[in-house]
């Protein structure tokens, strides 16, 4: 936005240049043997130093907008450690719906928790009545979320599921 105002600033400055009144028109056959010097009429010298006011005012009021504008957007753009923990638990009730009953029930033991949260990634883990622990990485800034599954006396280890989404559908706004 920037790069287009700044361009239009200078297109009308040349164009205001380009277009003022010209009294001695004379053709201009070559190069100077001297240092030559030009002389502005007083009037045009004013609409030039008016025109460039204005521009740098313009620039102002667009360098403040775009600052506004660019913190909001990291604000909203940033999914927070509560989008995420609302979102999964939203994206797995909609793969499973009968867990919403059961996580609502004392028979079965299944939660969500914010295992981890930094700058980059939140990590939200899924206990599953089987005692299965399922974790979503989810990229804060792009939402791009992917799964890891571990079952407790059957797996050695965390393993990716391939499963892979995007967590903002799931948010809800």
């Amino acid at each position: 936005m920037k790069k287009r105002v700044l361009f239009l600033a200078c297109l009308m400055a040349v164009m205001a240049v380009a277009c003022g009144k010209q009294d001695d028109q004379e053709d201009i056959v070559g190069g100077a043997d001297e240092p030559t010097t030009i002389v502005l009429d007083a009037s045009d010298t004013e609409d030039t130093q008016q025109q460039e006011e204005e521009v740098e005012e313009t620039e102002d009021t667009v360098e403040e907008s775009d600052a506004e504008t660019s913190e909001e957007a990291t604000a909203d753009d940033v999914i927070t450690d509560d989008q995420a923990l609302s979102a999964i638990r939203k994206y797995c009730i909609q793969q499973n719906p009968d867990l919403e009953e059961m996580a609502e029930s004392d028979d079965y033991t299944l939660y969500w928790n914010v295992e981890s949260s930094d700058a980059e990634q939140i990590v939200v883990a899924y206990r599953s009545y089987t005692a299965a622990i399922v974790r979503y990485y989810v990229d804060v800034h792009t939402g791009d979320t992917y799964v890891t599954e571990f079952v407790p006396d059957i797996m050695d280890e965390e393993e990716k599921t391939g499963e892979n989404f995007n967590i903002r559908d799931y948010i809800e706004e």
